[in-house]
């Protein structure tokens, strides 16, 4: 038990370097801008790519403001907003960019052996959202109602893309695909009392659609998750790809499946989309009670 029949030791050094501004405007109340810029470097990419830049810009309009637009008593603010912008993505192992060796024994002798396919034209995933919105605020803010539009489109998806076994690697990292969700997002809180006894209820819902719009060659990756999951152009990530379920034979107990392409054989070619793991609605309903110090 005292002979050392195997070490293993592990060093990593990684960094960020960022330059990032922002001018904020406001005229009169009325009128709110906003303009960002950012430069992101990561070492996680080789230095033909390790730079990109992310730029965000939103507007808003307090239409509860102007003299022309004369507002009901009961709604004390109206505003109107936009927005644009990109945001950057790094998350990969360090040093897929490069050529990478372990270190192995065979036969009593050891040896260096390539770990991975290097690809030193790995860059920064990038997102792009568009956003509009309105708020409403009424009673003196004791009622405030949140709505939002978004558009999220992702490009250059860093993912792992699967490779076949006689390349002597399962996957190559590269910045394949791309991606949408667009959705609404509805927010309402109301005051319902506000005297030493404080009781304030927050209600959201939000509905979002995902697509895979693009992938490498348009080839499907398969069995992820628990195994019937694929990721193929033109439905959500991740749906649940398998055979369709008809019932139970009475005569012998065996499972029946669907038969699409109608050749009388069920194989792997008769698999389809049975299922979407992402749900049509996410809602909410938050109450907070406070009184004199004591929350609940």
């Amino acid at each position: 038990a005292a002979t050392i029949v195997s070490a293993y030791a592990n060093g990593l050094d990684e960094g960020t370097e960022s330059f990032f501004g922002r001018i904020n405007y406001n005229y009169a109340n009325k009128y709110i801008a906003s303009f960002s810029g950012r430069g992101d470097a990561s070492s996680r990419f080789g230095s033909n790519n390790q730079w990109g830049f992310f730029p965000s810009a939103s507007v808003a309009w307090r239409l509860g403001e102007e003299d022309f637009l004369k507002l009901p008593d009961q709604l004390n603010e109206l505003k109107i907003r936009t927005s644009f912008g990109l945001t950057g993505n790094d998350d990969i192992t360090p040093f897929l960019y490069k050529e990478l060796f372990g270190i192995t024994t065979y036969d009593g002798k050891s040896g260096y052996y390539p770990t991975g396919i290097p690809n030193p034209d790995l860059k920064w995933e990038t997102t792009a959202q568009f956003n509009v919105g309105i708020d409403l605020g009424m009673y003196q803010n004791r009622v405030t109602l949140t709505l939002d539009y978004y558009n999220k489109q992702t490009k250059d998806l860093l993912l792992a893309r699967p490779l076949p076994g006689s390349s002597g690697y399962s996957s190559i990292t590269e910045n394949i695909g791309k991606v949408e969700n667009k959705g609404l997002e509805l927010n309402l809180t109301t005051v319902n009392i506000d005297k030493a006894l404080n009781w304030t209820t927050t209600i959201n819902l939000s509905a979002n659609r995902n697509k895979v719009k693009k992938l490498y060659n348009g080839e499907p990756i398969d069995d992820i998750g628990r195994g019937s999951n694929r990721v193929m152009e033109g439905e959500p990530i991740g749906v649940f790809y398998n055979y369709k379920w008809l019932g139970i034979d009475p005569s012998t107990g065996d499972v029946v499946y669907a038969d699409p392409n109608k050749n009388g054989v069920v194989d792997s070619e008769d698999r389809l989309v049975v299922g979407d793991p992402h749900p049509d609605l996410i809602g909410g309903i938050t109450n907070v009670l406070s009184y004199k110090g004591f929350d609940l």
